[in-house]
């Protein structure tokens, strides 16, 4: 559903083709848009996910916990697996910034969110990504280690994998100079046109 709303977006700001990239959540929507509509994906940076976010019972357990109690409950668990401990102590600002946004969103968005992750299971429809395609880890993200990324990497033809260091869940944010570095550069082709000279 959230893959055909960007292709329903793309439509109405007259986008024919985009480059996309997703974020954990957002990284499931972008591979379910460049196999949904491989031709409206020019490239696709996947950061800090997977096509399987781990056991489906889990997010089911969340999500009524979300609903029963709202996102309170869930926001320090949440903040100590999107940022390293070195930026919650050296720039306590920045969590407490996306805490506070977490707490602002509504228990059932977040809750419809966890189903959505449960349900979530894609590794058999990665071969079928055609867009040149980044995957990006974090050496310190708990949710999708290294390892599930290079898996995700190595089931995309052609994709490339770049693992950033000290960076949990939020790569971005965590190391922001290192992933627009490795976005910029995938999004732009210098990546291959480095590997061809």
């Amino acid at each position: 559903m959230l893959a055909g709303d960007l292709v329903e977006l793309l439509d109405r700001l007259g986008i024919a083709r985009a480059s996309v990239c997703g974020m954990s959540l957002g990284g499931a929507v972008a591979m379910q848009l460049a196999v949904l509509a491989p031709d409206r994906v020019e490239r696709l940076v996947l950061a800090c996910t997977t096509p399987r976010f781990g056991d489906p019972a889990v997010w089911r357990e969340r999500a009524a916990i979300v609903r029963r109690d709202g996102t309170g409950v869930v926001a320090d668990g949440a903040i100590g697996r999107w940022f390293t401990a070195h930026t919650r102590e050296q720039h306590p600002d920045i969590p407490a910034h996306f805490r506070d946004d977490l707490l602002s969103v509504a228990a059932a968005g977040y809750a419809g969110c966890c189903d959505a992750l449960a349900a979530w299971d894609f590794g058999g429809s990665l071969g079928s990504i055609a867009a040149p395609t980044l995957v990006v880890a974090g050496t310190d993200d708990p949710v999708v280690p290294p390892a599930d990324a290079e898996v995700t990497a190595s089931r995309i033809p052609g994709a490339r994998l770049v693992v950033i260091d000290d960076a949990a869940h939020l790569a971005n944010i965590d190391q922001p100079r290192a992933f627009e570095q490795a976005a910029l550069e995938h999004l732009t082709g210098g990546a291959e046109r480095r590997e061809t000279v």
